[in-house]
This record gives structure tokens, C-alpha cells and sequence, in this order.
């Protein structure tokens, strides 16, 4: 299990704190020595492909990007994404090691926190950082380069590093993606990534709290749901088109894990019903 270790010497000085939106985003960085960035994932799903590997970093999430290696970001969402981002510049090293050395007087970070109770106290402490920034960057910028310390001790607490469970979610959730309007078997997710069935399984649901067919599930209703509301295509041609042919079986299933009816979803008044149930 990798961890992601950090040692810097001076207190980091803020570069820049923002909140940003894009559609369809899409950039690389070059590696530069001098800063990182802590990001909250505010809408949208996006990859982060970085150090050797790739994750995906949902709504609601925390991710760190260490500028001393190339780094791309790609939506993987077709749609709008944003995040709120805090810029970290002092003079620092960081590297992933499966072992933390004896003398090692760092700090010991993961890369990526999914969405949890912390990840939303660090959102309110990044709010926080860009609200002094935008203040008075000459009277609020060593409160808020102190709060930015903070959040990094935060995460030094967590032991979320398993980078490997991150990237083979990934893979997984890229080949539902890839394969939604087919018939989706685990064999073939197995046979695609060269691993068993049972280790696919047990890695996702560690890593996502549901295991694959939940999932697959999960992003058929939602596509189903936003073709119908963002589209106004039919609840048949939508069914259709993430590979439910039979429409009762279709009405069945949309029914149990939003409780509405299609019709009732698609009028758009959704404040007189309940809420999408995550199931």
C-alpha cells in the first residue's frame, strides 16, 4: 500500500484560492518544484491520472495535486464540472513509498479521500482560505496559509492510501461507462482486466460501499434519469439506450431506486416527491 509522503520546512504561502467551473474540463500541468494544490470536487466526476496511475474523484471528494510530476485532469462526466481549489506554494518533496521511513519527520498523506464527514469540513475550511484571500490577501494571508496547514495535518490523520483498490475502481467504473448500453457480465469485467470476479468485487465495494452490480444499476437509473429531464427523450427510448429492453422490468426498477414513477420524474416537479434514494 502506498503512501503519499510530505516534508516542507516553512510555513506555505497561498497561491491562489478560487472556485472554478468548466465544461467538459480537460487540462494537464507540467511538473513545476514549487507548489501543489488541494482540490474539493464540488459537481461532476473527474480522473486524475498522476504519479503512474489513475483515480476518479467523485462529487463530494478531496484530492491533492503535487506538482512535481505531469499531472492530467479529464471530466468524466460529459457536462459541467467544479471544484474549489487552494494553491500551496513553499519549497517541498513529496513522493509515494510503501514504507515510511524511521526518521521521516513529514507528514504521511493520501492522495485521495472520498466523500465523507471530513472531506465536507475540509470544504468548509478551503470556503474559508478563499474568502481571506478575497478579503485581503496582505491581512488574512497567514490565517489563512495557517487553516491550510490544518487541513494537511487533517488528512495526515486518515490511512485512505490504497492507491492500487483506487485505480482498479477506476478501471471497473470506466468499463460500466464504456459498456452501459450492453449486457454487462462480471465475467467480462474479469476477463477484460486479467483479475478474478471475486477480487473485482471485493476491491470496488471496498472502495465504493456497493458492490459492481449495485453500481451498474446505480448508473443506468441515473443516465435513465438524466435523458429523460435533461433530453426529454421517452422513459422507453431512454430505457433502450442503457440497455433495458424489457420497459415493465424498466418501470419496476426506476420506481424502487428513486421512488417515482417516470412520469412523475420527468414533469420536473420533483419537490412534491422524495428524494433519488442512493441504493
Amino acid at each position: 500500500m502506498n503512501k503519499l509522503l510530505l516534508d516542507f520546512n516553512e510555513l506555505p504561502k497561498i497561491g491562489f484560492a478560487h472556485h472554478f467551473k468548466a465544461e467538459n474540463y480537460n487540462h494537464s500541468y507540467f511538473p513545476r518544484e514549487d507548489n501543489f494544490e488541494i482540490v474539493y470536487v464540488k459537481k461532476g466526476r473527474i480522473t486524475v491520472e498522476i504519479w503512474g496511475g489513475n483515480f476518479v474523484a467523485e462529487e463530494g471528494s478531496v484530492f491533492l495535486l503535487f506538482r512535481n510530476h505531469p499531472i492530467n485532469i479529464i471530466s468524466s462526466d460529459k457536462g459541467t464540472h467544479s471544484h474549489c481549489s487552494v494553491q500551496l506554494i513553499m519549497d517541498y518533496t513529496a513522493a509515494l513509498s510503501e514504507d515510511v521511513p524511521e526518521d521521516f519527520a513529514g507528514l504521511v498523506l493520501p492522495l485521495y479521500v472520498p466523500a465523507s464527514e471530513v472531506t465536507e469540513r475540509i470544504k468548509r475550511e478551503l470556503y474559508s482560505i478563499v474568502s481571506d484571500i478575497g478579503v485581503s490577501r496582505e491581512h488574512r494571508g497567514a490565517h489563512a496559509s495557517l487553516i491550510a496547514v490544518g487541513i494537511l495535518r487533517a488528512l495526515s490523520e486518515l490511512r485512505i492510501t490504497d492507491n492500487k483498490s483506487s485505480i482498479v475502481s477506476y478501471m471497473i467504473k470506466r468499463y460500466i461507462s464504456e459498456h452501459l448500453g450492453e449486457k454487462i457480465l462480471l465475467s467480462d469485467i474479469s476477463a477484460h482486466l486479467k483479475k478474478t470476479p471475486n477480487y473485482l468485487n471485493s476491491v470496488f465495494k471496498a472502495a465504493n460501499g456497493i458492490n459492481i452490480h449495485q453500481y451498474v444499476t446505480a448508473e443506468r437509473i441515473k443516465t435513465i434519469s438524466e435523458l429523460m429531464l435533461n433530453k426529454g427523450l421517452s422513459f422507453k427510448v431512454s430505457c433502450e439506450s442503457v440497455g433495458i429492453y424489457d420497459v415493465s422490468y424498466g418501470y419496476r426498477l426506476f420506481k424502487k431506486h428513486t421512488g417515482l414513477t417516470p412520469s412523475e420524474y420527468s414533469s420536473g416537479n420533483l419537490f412534491d416527491y422524495p428524494p433519488l434514494n442512493k441504493k
